[in-house]
């Protein structure tokens, strides 16, 4: 009998507390912790509960074990020599690794003792850094705790740079000298910069008091968009490094392309007229098929949107492990199990007790996995909720929202009987019996694709079907086939599928038809195209039923390394190698737009060509704001203040003139180093002059009702500036919400904010 019956498994977090939890994704500790610089072993011990009946399992850290291992180096140790006179020392360490999040550990299991380590390396930033345990026994028992450690040295530099930096603003950057020495610190600042985006650096003379803190400055100056490396040195005591990254003045315009690589594609793209000079990229990302997309995923956080977004998480874990064994390939078998592990938490929270919409997308998620331990009861359970939930007569009316109108209905009778048929045939044959009386009302193409993907329509209604899913395929001008988003009917959670889905759901209909088959490909290729780093597909709905569609076309081995080559009017612009057999991880790189506007050709090959590489090009442009509308009745104008200091606050009014009947939207993006004061902002919202806002670093978006005809929209909230100098504003805009092409523009002067 084991003598400790908690042997544990523990979920670990250690993040800043500077920052937020909420917002650290996990695969940045994950990617981060290739830190050299080991500083010492944290120590978990579990404890008994003891006679407390629940929770079975406890845990705890030995905070001794934190004690004096964080000394940065030995000339921040308590016998270091006085910082004055340390002019010509041994040069510091740069430190320039400043993440939020340390570690993210999903799994740490303790041994027949409750005990676990964990070696971590703890990165530049000086802050105190919480560590989170989450902890649970094999009988089920739950219990965590939390702690604390600081990271810091005797004597250290503060510098925070805003995230983006526009062409011509001016910035008095802070630089706090950090003293917790018994002693007072004198000596020199110096700075400087390097890289041809900002230019600036300056030095002087600091003094801080024995525990106290002095203010240095760094006066910068953006000139050219690009990136920048500001170094700062503290009289050879501590070193810090920050990026800054410069944008154009302006307004950002993109234009995309995307298709597959089986053969050359070339195509003209068009640079618009007025575009600041040099400001114009092209933002080349090419992804190794479903592989590499699955890759991408499982590297990423788990999605927030509930059963769909966890099931989806799931799904792609799953799908790369299976896909990879098809095609000759091995997932890092730490990463796939940190995102199942991840995944599997999410799902089993959004699924204890769902309706039938989440346990159907759920079920989408494992039914792939029913013979494994945790999901094959899961599926099984799922299957089971889905088949009560069904009427007799093969609909779901009663356990959906309801007003769903019948091609609706049809539509999530026949993905219901697609994923849940294998494990409850009833559903299955009751969705049979529903599409045959009502088939022949199908209009909308992705409802076709839908009931023709679950098999449940027989020859005559099949082919009727299938004419309409490719009579509703559109050819973009690049040739590529797709099928649109949807035009008149949602899906029965509301939503109207996107373009993604819809072509994913075709490909699901038409796939293995020989007739089909070189619109399948397109198809496919256009949906690996459609691929996202941050929203996939779409929502997690939308992702598994693309997931479903790739896993079906593309399942043939890659080559080792492809050559991807990309010319712009005959001159090749880039050439760079796709390495296959070190991952599956995309490519992705940035060059200059060719000079001139007007139309340019674009040619993009791989050597040797493979069909299941799909690639994305964006153009991106900075454009002057659109000059004001000549009608009166949609204008946009932006007061902001004036006269302020930092840390002052001063009122942004947004006065407006929109078609009455209209809702739409307000786009101000904020100077750098400028927030918006929430408390104004939701003062706004109770008051009912917006319906919603969305403040983020470095932008607020308001949302606003439809106005009476002839009514003027007029809000006010605060913006308080947390760095000095003169900086510009984005180009602030106003789209209605049903017409985001229908649009207005407004260009603010510069911001002056003085240092107090």
């Amino acid at each position: 009998m084991n003598p400790h019956p908690l042997s544990l498994s523990l979920a670990l977090l250690l993040a800043s507390c500077a920052g937020s939890l909420d917002e650290a994704p996990a695969e940045q500790a994950l990617n981060e912790a290739k830190r050299e610089e080991e500083v010492g072993l944290m120590k978990l011990r579990s404890v008994p509960a003891g006679a407390a009946p629940a929770p079975a399992a406890s845990v705890a850290f030995d905070e001794a074990e934190f004690a004096g291992v964080l000394a940065k180096d030995d000339k921040g140790g308590p016998d270091a020599e006085p910082a004055e006179g340390r002019e010509a020392a041994e040069e510091p360490a740069v430190r320039a690794w400043f993440p939020e999040t340390l570690l993210f550990e999903p799994l740490v299991v303790t041994d027949a003792r409750g005990e676990a380590s964990v070696d971590l390396r703890v990165p530049d930033s000086l802050t105190t850094w919480r560590v989170l345990a989450l902890a649970h026994d094999r009988a089920g028992g739950q219990a965590g705790t939390t702690a604390t450690f600081r990271s810091t040295m005797p004597l250290s530099l503060d510098v925070v740079p805003p995230p983006v930096l526009r062409v011509g603003d001016r910035l008095a950057l802070p630089v706090q000298v950090v003293n917790q020495r018994d002693d007072a610190f004198a000596g020199t600042l110096r700075a400087s910069v390097s890289g041809d985006a900002v230019t600036g650096g300056a030095g002087g003379a600091v003094v801080a008091a024995p525990g106290g803190t002095a203010l240095g400055t760094v006066d910068l100056v953006a000139v050219r968009p690009g990136q920048a490396v500001v170094s700062v040195d503290l009289a050879g005591a501590d070193r810090v490094e920050r990026t800054l990254t410069v944008v154009p003045a302006g307004r950002p315009v993109e234009d995309t392309r995307s298709g597959t690589l089986a053969a050359p594609r070339s195509f003209p793209i068009r640079l618009p007229a007025g575009a600041a000079p040099g400001s114009s990229t092209l933002d080349l990302v090419v992804w190794p098929g479903p592989l590499g997309l699955l890759a991408a995923q499982a590297a990423s956080p788990v999605p927030s949107d509930g059963a769909a977004g966890a099931g989806w998480a799931w799904a792609a874990a799953g799908a790369w492990r299976r896909l990879g064994e098809k095609m000759g390939a091995k997932p890092d078998p730490a990463a796939l199990r940190r995102a199942r592990l991840l995944a599997w938490q999410r799902l089993v929270r959004a699924t204890r007790s769902p309706g039938p919409a989440d346990a159907v997308v759920a079920l989408a998620a494992v039914r792939a996995d029913a013979a494994d331990d945790l999901a094959g009861p899961l599926a099984r359970r799922l299957a089971q909720q889905v088949a009560a939930a069904q009427s007799a007569d093969g609909s779901f009316a009663g356990a959906l929202a309801g007003g769903e109108t019948l091609e609706q209905s049809v539509a999530f009778a026949a993905e219901a009987a697609r994923v849940a048929g294998d494990l409850e045939p009833r559903v299955r044959r009751r969705a049979g019996l529903y599409v045959a009386r009502h088939g022949e009302s199908v209009r909308e193409p992705w409802v076709a694709a839908t009931v023709l993907a679950a098999g449940l329509a027989d020859e005559p209604l099949a082919v009727r079907l299938r004419e309409v899913v490719t009579g509703g395929v559109e050819t973009l001008p690049d040739g590529s086939r797709r099928l649109p988003a949807a035009a008149l009917v949602p899906r029965p959670d509301g939503v109207l599928p996107g373009a993604p889905e819809a072509t994913a759901r075709a490909v699901l209909a038409l796939a293995g038809r020989q007739d089909a088959a070189p619109l399948v490909a397109d198809l496919a290729a256009s949906l690996l195209a459609a691929w996202h780093p941050r929203t996939g597909f779409g929502d997690g709905a939308a992702n598994l039923v693309a997931l479903d569609a790739l896993a079906l076309v593309y399942a043939e081995p890659l080559p080792k390394a492809v050559q991807v080559r990309m010319a712009v009017d005959g001159r090749q612009v880039l050439a760079a190698t796709l390495d296959l057999g070190a991952g599956y991880a995309p490519l992705a790189a940035r060059v200059p737009a060719p000079d001139g506007a007007g139309g340019h050709e674009v040619r993009i090959e791989a050597e040797p060509a493979v069909p299941g590489l799909a690639f994305r090009l964006t153009r991106t442009s900075w454009l002057p704001p659109v000059p004001p509308a000549r009608d009166a009745a949609f204008t946009l104008e932006i007061e902001s203040p004036s006269g302020l200091g930092v840390g002052e606050r001063g009122a942004c009014a947004v006065r407006a003139a929109v078609p009455g009947g209209e809702p739409f939207e307000v786009d101000l993006p904020l100077p750098a180093g400028v927030e918006a004061d929430r408390a104004s902002l939701e003062a706004l919202h109770s008051s009912g002059a917006i319906t919603g806002f969305h403040a983020s670093e470095g932008r607020v978006v308001l949302h606003a009702p439809a106005l009476p005809e002839g009514a003027a929209f007029s809000a006010s909230f605060d913006v308080v500036p947390t760095l000095a100098g003169a900086f510009r504003w984005g180009v602030a805009s106003l789209a209605l919400a049903r017409e985001p092409a229908s649009r207005v523009e407004a260009a603010l002067p510069a911001l002056a904010v003085a240092a107090r």
